[in-house]
């Protein structure tokens, strides 16, 4: 069985793949907080914050750092606002990185 810390990278690197974030994995831009604002590609970063918070739950038994909310109904999916934010930086200071917030290519490659 694979650490949390390779299941977290491989995550992130699957996710540079997606033609959504395929400018960000290529270095062309960054998604970046904005409070109330739909961005393309903010949603699939946060299923997969999502699976891996399951993933880390079921192992350990305790919530995760990495459970971002979404709200009711789910009406900040697609928003990166101070939720996704944290769980970015905590992803960061897991993968050895910079805690900039950012969901920049140095993220998807990590």
């Amino acid at each position: 069985m694979e650490d949390r810390e390779t299941q977290e990278r491989k995550e992130l690197q699957g996710l540079g793949h997606l033609p959504e974030l395929a400018a960000v994995a290529e270095g062309l831009t960054d998604l970046v907080r904005k409070d109330g604002v739909q961005q393309k590609g903010v949603s699939a970063v946060q299923d997969a914050f999502l699976g891996l918070a399951a993933r880390e739950q079921t192992e350990t038994g305790c919530p995760s750092l990495l459970r971002v909310n979404l709200g009711p109904a789910n009406a900040f999916r697609g928003v990166f606002g101070p939720g996704t934010e944290r769980v970015v930086i905590e992803l960061q200071r897991r993968v050895g990185l910079p805690p900039n917030g950012r969901i920049d290519a140095q993220l998807l490659a990590a």
